[in-house]
């Protein structure tokens, strides 16, 4: 009934005394609800409690969790997944310009980039997500330097090796076709 413990074992010892073994939790990611509130959940996706303003600060967070009670198997899903992509960012040295990773349909990876580029979303489909980001960033890094930089809302590699990026243009968004910059990350 405790969220912090994952087992407690207790056993006699004889002659008159008794031993407990627990085995604690331990926070693996913040997940963002869709009320807004930020919660840390373990690999078996328990929620252990807020994040306070104490808490050391994640990378980034997780969005898209199925907040159902029969969405215990999905969002164990979620974890996992949002582990691997943190590990592969962390060793690519990408993380620092990821706001959050949107799991909720995990063929259709997405995430939204942090600092001067928070209003851009990367989508990564459902496979080779740290691959393709890589290559999204070298598209955005190259696409900043023209005047159509600051229109970028979002780049969409998920059909492929082709990066479609999607300018905002007042209130439409168009979507046009550009060969990743060459470079050995699209190689």
């Amino acid at each position: 009934r405790l969220p912090w413990v994952r087992s407690a074992i207790v056993t006699r010892v004889l002659p008159d005394g008794i031993r407990v073994r627990i085995s604690e939790r331990q926070p693996r990611a913040v997940v963002r609800t869709t009320a807004g509130r930020f919660l840390w959940v373990d690999d078996d996706a328990v929620y252990l409690g807020e994040m306070s303003p104490a808490d050391q600060m994640p990378a980034f967070f997780l969005r898209g969790w199925n907040e159902d009670e029969g969405g215990q198997v999905e969002n164990r899903q979620r974890v996992a997944k949002f582990l691997e992509l943190q590990r592969d960012w962390e060793r690519q040295g990408v993380s620092e310009r990821i706001s959050e990773v949107n799991l909720q349909d995990l063929r259709d990876v997405r995430v939204q980039l942090a600092g001067d580029d928070s209003q851009i979303e990367i989508r990564l489909g459902s496979q080779e997500q740290g691959t393709r980001l890589q290559k999204a960033l070298t598209v955005l890094d190259a696409q900043r330097q023209t005047a159509r930089g600051p229109l970028i809302s979002y780049i969409d590699l998920s059909q492929g090796k082709r990066a479609i990026v999607g300018l905002t243009t007042g209130k439409n968004t168009v979507a046009e076709g550009t060969d990743p910059a060459p470079g050995p990350a699209n190689r």
